[in-house]
Order: structure tokens, then C-alpha cells, then sequence
């Protein structure tokens, strides 16, 4: 039985029979058969590049064999196993001898890859290429459940802000094996979340920032001016100098001593992020304006200097988390697309374009190059904590 999901694949040889039949010597018109008529060798699969892992809708695999044809929209490359999960991919490029395919968004360790061209009658022989899903959720949030902030340590270890039937059950923390436990009661959510050595920061919209102790009672490490105030950013150092801004053109800080100052910005702050003696900052855009990306040195003290526009963004910037090599991941409030990726030189890119679904309202390295999203619910998708794949180190 053919399925909307399979019908397409298992018409796909006849495709090329239709246009063969069209193509022959019509004779006397007593019969479509033309006994001359020959269809084109089947195509062969002699390997498939790369051999390791292959994130699905991300990565383009490299296909060598006989018998493609050199338009590209005369191949098309089935993945499927056998059991009627099935997907084409992108053809990129073709030669005779050689095919570019982005693979599609079907993650399945069970899956194989054919080929079949127009004017062929078989597919290709099959090749196993198992497919790995570009993220996944983690830390089981159920429909019941809203993340808000997220913060993590280099083991994997995150801590999350979380509601539950529209009351908040404070911060939990969630191993890298995904148990969760509690960490912190409280009776508000918290929109930022940062570690800084082994503190947990926090900022809820309030014009105070938070020290939050495993098992005990919130800290105000300092409220700043004006009451209006309200902090939704927050980062910190190793050291546990803190950082945070909101609904003001002002960068607040707590040092390590726990003196508080405040530095003029040049917008209303949307996320941070610390690395390496660079703070990175969201600012909002004005009027039709866009967000911005900035860079802020830091002296050696902690002290903030001259804050750099890095970038201009696509959407409002919600999140920010640094890789090693500098590469910058931003969080957008938007559903498509919802995380961009922006280089030391200013570049902007979609991370995965068409994989993930968003808004995400926070982000937080965890162990090697595992980047947490906390997505918000949206267009039927439910609030979740993403595991993404991103291939870069995180940053230290």
C-alpha cells in the first residue's frame, strides 16, 4: 500500500519509464511498445563520504558510484528503512560518477541510501548510513512543566529554573545522565541564571542580583536604582564577579568583593555572556532598529571598557554562549530558525537553518560541544530543554 510518506518513493523509477514511453518511435499508433527501446543503466553506489557521524538535515554527504546523471534533478537519492520511514535528500550537485546530497531531517539509526535516476528502471544497491539527530530534548520536561533560565558546569551539569502547573518549584539540577534533583526552593521563577566557580547567580526581574546556595535561602548581593529596575540578564566569572542589565542603558556589576557599580550602555540589555576577559551583551534596538551583538573588554580587575558593536541580528536576541574558538551563539525570540551563530569577524549564520524550532529564551555550554536551548512553547511544540550538537568546544 502506498502512503503519503512512501508513495512518492516507490514511484520515483517509474518517473523515468513515463518519459521513456513518451520518448518512443509512436509507428503506426497500434501500440505504445517499441521492441528497440532500451532504459538507461541502473545506477551503482560504490561509497558514501563521510563515514562518521552524519547530523541529520545539517550535514552533506558525498556520494561516489556509476550511472547518475549530471542534472541534478534527474537524481533522487531516497533515504529510508525499509520499514517506511523515508525521506529524499538534496541533490547539490551531480556528475556521472559523483552526487552532493544534504541529508535530510529524519534521524534513524536503521537507515539506508538509494539512488534512482529518470530514465532508468532500478534504484541503486543500498548503503547504510545511519543518521544522528542534530539535538535532542533533555532532562524529560513535561507538558506541564516551563523552563525559564539555564545555567551549567564543564561536567554537563545544568541548573534549571522550572514551573510546574503554573508554580515555581525553584531550580533543579539536572546530571549529564538526565536525573534531576533539587537544588534551590524558591517561590519565583528566575529569567537568567549564571555560575560563576561553584555559585549560582540569578536575576527575576527585580532590580537585585541573587546568590543561590544548594538547599538554602536566596542572597541579594546588591539592588541597584532605580525601583523601575528590571534585571533579566546575568553572567559570571570563575571568580564569581557577576554581571547583569535590563530595562536600562546600563551594565550593572557585583565584584568578587561584593562591591557594586554601574557603567553606562549604549542600550538596554537583553543577555550576557563572560569569557575569557570579554563580556558579550544583547542591546536592544531602538525604533526599527535592529538588536545589536556587543563586545566589552574587561580589564584586570573586572572593570568594563569601551562596549564594540559586533553584529546586528536577525531577530531580538534573547540568549547568548561562547565557544572556544570565539564563535558566538545567539538565541532569538523568533520559531523558525531561532539560533544564529556569529564569528570573531562579525559574520552571522543560522545554525541548522530549517532543523530547530524556537523561540529559546536561554543557552548554557554544558560538557564539550553540547549547547542547552530552553525552548519556549510555540506553534504546537511544548516548552523544552534542547541538547544541541554544535561541533565547537565550549568556551572556559
Amino acid at each position: 500500500m502506498l502512503t503519503p510518506s512512501t508513495s512518492w518513493l516507490r514511484l520515483a523509477p517509474l518517473a523515468g519509464l513515463v518519459l521513456l514511453l513518451a520518448a518512443c518511435d509512436s509507428g503506426d499508433g497500434s501500440s505504445l511498445y517499441d521492441p528497440d527501446a532500451g532504459t538507461n543503466p541502473a545506477p551503482v553506489i560504490s561509497s558514501v563520504s563521510p563515514d562518521g557521524v552524519v547530523l541529520a538535515g545539517v550535514d552533506v554527504v558525498v556520494i561516489e558510484g556509476q550511472n547518475f546523471s549530471d542534472d541534478p534533478a534527474l537524481n533522487t537519492v531516497v533515504f529510508d528503512d525499509a520499514n517506511g520511514s523515508a525521506a529524499p535528500g538534496e541533490v547539490l550537485s551531480a556528475t556521472p560518477t559523483r552526487l552532493e546530497v544534504r541529508v535530510p531531517n529524519l534521524p534513524n539509526p536503521a537507515l539506508r541510501v538509494r539512488v534512482a535516476v529518470i530514465g532508468a528502471q532500478d534504484y541503486s544497491n543500498a548503503v547504510a548510513l545511519p543518521l544522528t539527530p542534530a539535538f535532542v530534548s533533555f532532562g524529560e520536561i513535561s507538558r506541564t512543566e516551563v523552563p525559564y533560565g539555564i545555567a551549567a558546569d564543564a561536567d554537563g551539569t545544568l541548573y534549571l529554573s522550572l514551573e510546574n502547573e503554573g508554580a515555581s518549584v525553584g531550580v533543579i539540577e539536572i546530571g549529564p545522565d538526565g536525573t534531576r534533583s533539587p537544588y534551590f526552593a524558591s517561590t519565583f521563577p528566575w529569567a537568567a541564571l549564571a555560575r560563576g566557580g561553584d555559585q549560582l547567580f540569578g536575576v527575576r526581574r527585580v532590580r537585585a542580583v541573587f546568590e543561590l546556595p544548594e538547599g538554602g535561602s536566596q542572597t541579594v548581593l546588591a539592588a541597584f536604582q532605580p525601583t523601575s529596575l528590571l534585571l533579566a540578564a546575568v553572567a559570571a566569572t570563575p571568580d564569581g564577579a557577576v554581571y547583569a542589565g535590563g530595562n536600562a542603558p546600563t551594565l550593572y556589576r557585583v565584584s568578587a568583593d561584593g562591591t557594586a557599580s554601574d557603567t553606562a550602555f549604549p542600550a538596554n540589555i537583553r543577555a550576557l555572556a563572560v569569557v575569557d576577559g570579554t563580556l558579550y551583551a544583547v542591546g536592544a534596538g531602538g525604533t526599527g532598529a535592529p538588536d545589536q551583538l556587543y563586545t566589552v573588554p574587561l580589564a584586570a580587575d573586572g572593570t568594563p571598557g569601551t562596549p564594540q558593536a559586533l553584529a546586528a541580528l536577525p531577530a531580538v536576541g534573547t540568549a547568548l554562549a561562547v565557544a572556544a574558538d570565539g564563535t558566538v551563539y545567539v538565541g532569538l525570540d523568533r520559531t523558525t530558525d531561532p539560533i544564529v551563530t556569529v564569528a570573531p569577524n562579525g559574520q552571522v549564520e543560522v545554525l541548522y537553518p530549517g532543523v530547530l524550532s524556537g523561540p529559546i529564551n536561554s543557552l548554557a555550554y554544558g560538557a564539550g560541544t553540547q549547547l542547552y536551548a530552553v525552548r519556549e512553547a510555540a506553534d504546537g511544540e511544548p516548552a523544552d530543554v534542547l541538547r544541541v550538537e554544535t561541533r565547537r568546544e565550549g568556551a572556559r
